[in-house]
């Protein structure tokens, strides 16, 4: 079917600066502040939209990686999606999903995931709520540890490799967070054109923790500490990346960081003075369902077999009846089956990050099947809340 719509890469800097004037607008950033943001994010990862030859919305395609279950699954982050206003409602942002799910999925995308200005919009995608980024805030007086066992400094480059190594082996761990590419670490070394100072905390030459810190001004006579990273692999480093943080305590106010809905890390202090708030939701689309399924990792222990009837309005190819086999942490997946456990690939999205149940799938309308069924989906995708510390 033909669509008045011709969706593509920028055609040249014309484009990418008219672009940055639309997302000015849409996001409230000064248009100057985007030029970097396209150096880092790759000029070939953005998708724009034309009708008549007029550009009317764009969006970025970040490639990177999501951890789920021990393993890094690819992941296209959808980013900067925008549209003027005279060009809402118009059907812009649905043709421009549309095109871009199609890209991924004949390129071999596993997963998509992005923060929605408006949920409805990328549920109409196939896109569903799958986690959750919080902000938690406290006051850097209420960090009630002192304990300076293992050594602090200002980060070099040469510690690169080592904070990378300590960032992966921790986000591993978790459900959700990134296999970050290098956009992600230029936005942890980088907030809105400020640099970060980066930390590290060693056991001899070895880095078992570090802190990116930023402090930001309130008014003339308070401040605050953002902290746009921090990771630990054991509990001497978590306890002294805190400590660090509460070094702070005469300079600074607040302590605040994006997180889960309660952070490890704080697990070693001695009272709960923090406060999360701010549950920024994160959607995810099952790209390609087979693939998708067999790229996460699932719990040791547990074996399952699950058959699927998956419905997706937007990538046919999805569509129809699967067979999941989860053994010894990984999943095999075969076209047929029963097709017993009925999910939309919304559904599956939530089920597949954690963020839901079968059970809740069922009273979410987006699920139906036998309780056995329903019961022997429940384990396999088992583990931690699905959390994000990253934006982009």
């Amino acid at each position: 079917m033909s669509t008045p719509f011709d969706i593509g890469p920028p055609r040249d800097e014309r484009e990418l600066e008219q672009f940055g004037k639309i997302a000015s607008e849409a996001f409230v950033v000064a248009p100057e502040r985007f030029r970097p943001y396209f150096d880092a994010a790759g000029r070939g990862n953005f998708r724009f939209v034309r009708r008549d030859g007029a550009l009317v919305g764009g969006l970025a395609i970040l490639p990177k990686g999501q951890w789920f279950g021990g393993q890094a699954v690819p992941m296209a982050g959808i980013a900067v999606v925008a549209v003027p206003p005279e060009h809402r409602a118009g059907g812009v942002a649905t043709e421009l999903l549309s095109a871009v799910l199609r890209e991924l999925y004949d390129g071999g995308c596993s997963l998509s995931t992005l923060y929605p200005a408006t949920v409805a919009l990328y549920r109409r995608a196939g896109y569903e709520l799958a986690g959750v980024s919080c902000e938690v805030t406290l006051t850097a007086k209420s960090i009630d540890l002192r304990d300076r066992t293992l050594a602090v400094r200002a980060a070099t480059p040469d510690d690169e490799p080592q904070i990378r190594a300590v960032y992966r082996q921790a986000a591993a761990r978790t459900a959700g967070n990134l296999d970050r590419s290098e956009f992600n670490w230029w936005r942890v070394r980088e907030q809105r054109g400020e640099k970060t100072q980066a930390y590290v905390v060693c056991r001899g030459p070895t880095v078992e923790g570090y802190a990116y810190l930023l402090s930001q001004s309130v008014d003339m006579a308070h401040a605050n500490l953002r902290v746009l990273d921090m990771a630990a692999v054991t509990p001497e480093a978590a306890r002294r990346v805190l400590t660090l943080i509460a070094d702070y305590r005469t300079i600074r106010d607040q302590v605040i960081f994006r997180s889960g809905p309660f952070d490890p890390l704080l697990m070693h202090l001695a009272e709960v003075p923090a406060t999360a708030v701010g549950r920024t939701p994160w959607m995810t689309r099952i790209v390609h369902v087979p693939r998708a399924l067999a790229a996460r990792g699932y719990p040791a222990g547990v074996a399952a077999e699950l058959h699927l009837d998956v419905r997706d309005e937007v990538l046919a190819e999805n569509n129809g009846r699967w067979v999941l086999h989860v053994a010894d942490g990984h999943g095999e997946v075969h076209p047929g089956g029963r097709g017993t456990l009925a999910v939309h690939v919304r559904g599956l999205a939530a089920l597949y990050t954690g963020f839901l149940t079968p059970a809740e799938l069922v009273l979410a309308g987006l699920a139906s099947g036998p309780a056995p069924d329903l019961a022997a989906a429940a384990a396999p995708f088992a583990g931690p809340t699905p959390w994000m510390r990253d934006a982009f």
